[in-house]
């Protein structure tokens, strides 16, 4: 029951703010031509699955946590959406 809400609201959420994302998408594209960072990590039970988050860095950024990099370079775009969180809203996708 709990997965069948989990399914439920992130599909609402996805049809309710798929303006915010395409708009988010559109100028992450601009900004650095490649909007989506895609990343492969361990969920439950050792499964893997794909993250999908808003590309806040570099294209040529080493793919390691944030607390392990020195220096952390930010897009333009890239510094809004981690201020707002606004990168997060991909994960929906992974419900």
């Amino acid at each position: 029951m709990i997965r069948f809400f989990d399914i439920l609201f992130s599909l609402l959420g996805l049809i309710f703010l798929s303006p915010l994302l395409s708009l988010i998408w559109l100028i992450g594209l601009l900004d650095n031509g490649s909007p989506l960072f895609i990343q492969k990590r361990v969920g439950q039970n050792l499964k893997p699955f794909m993250l999908n988050k808003f590309r806040t860095m570099p294209i040529n950024t080493k793919s390691a946590g944030t607390h392990l990099i020195k220096n952390i370079k930010f897009t333009t775009f890239g510094y809004f959406l981690r201020r707002t969180k606004l990168d997060e809203i991909p994960q929906l996708f992974n419900v």
